[in-house]
């Protein structure tokens, strides 16, 4: 009796059943999106309504990205609609109670969508354009989870995040330090400055390190077996 599964590929550890495929356009407007928030909202830092729409839209993007796959869709809309709640929630009724819970299920939105978006390319036979559309998603999207569980970590504890020049920390630093980490650039005007904070920078930069080697090495196997068919 062979007590090993017949695929042994890295998606076969991933949970749920295989999903059908994702249509191409579906990751491809999911990574637009996230490229789009990152890049806008810095200019938008004083209007919190329109900062509401882009991660509305955003949200969105998502639900729409995994729309194919049953168990993915239904935890998507799940952890989306509180999460649509708390966006929309934050500049009418700002609070520290609504930031950490806005938070909480940003972190559980971004990191579940992180990883049906990861089973889906993981388990990909061929290298196309939807492959490298759920990759570079896949990684902005776990910089934006990590960003949810930094902004957590300093809620819990003030001063778990630290500017170098004393300046205030709002989300777009976070979302700053977490891409900092994620890609090991370390510019050392944001660090660290707690316990829980400094676990969870190592584990991203961890992470970080390890998706870009597993995701070439799945890559480079995938194109290798296309051409040899």
């Amino acid at each position: 009796m062979d007590l090993l599964p017949s695929r042994t590929s890295i998606a076969s550890w991933l949970p749920w059943t295989p999903p059908q495929k994702l249509h191409r356009r579906r990751l491809q407007l999911l990574l637009i999106t996230l490229v789009a928030l990152i890049l806008v909202y810095p200019l938008f830092t004083e209007a919190p309504k329109v900062l509401s729409l882009l991660m509305t839209i955003v949200l969105a993007a998502a639900v729409w990205a995994l729309s194919e796959d049953r168990w993915g869709w239904y935890g998507a809309v799940g952890l989306g609609l509180p999460h649509l709640i708390t966006i929309w929630l934050m500049p009418v009724a700002p609070s520290w109670t609504t930031s950490l819970f806005r938070a909480v299920v940003s972190a559980l939105f971004y990191g579940f969508t992180t990883i049906i978006v990861l089973r889906h390319i993981l388990r990909s036979r061929q290298v196309v354009q939807d492959t490298l559309y759920g990759a570079a998603s896949a990684y902005l999207l776990l910089g934006l989870s990590w960003a949810s569980l930094y902004a957590i970590s300093d809620l819990l504890q003030p001063g778990a995040i630290i500017s170098a020049n004393g300046g205030e920390i709002g989300w777009i630093e976070y979302v700053y330090f977490s891409f900092v980490t994620l890609t090991t650039l370390g510019y050392g005007d944001l660090v660290p400055g707690h316990a829980s904070a400094q676990s969870l920078a190592i584990l991203q930069g961890v992470v970080g390190t390890l998706y870009v080697a597993v995701l070439v090495s799945q890559f480079v196997e995938q194109y290798a077996a296309q051409q040899r068919r």
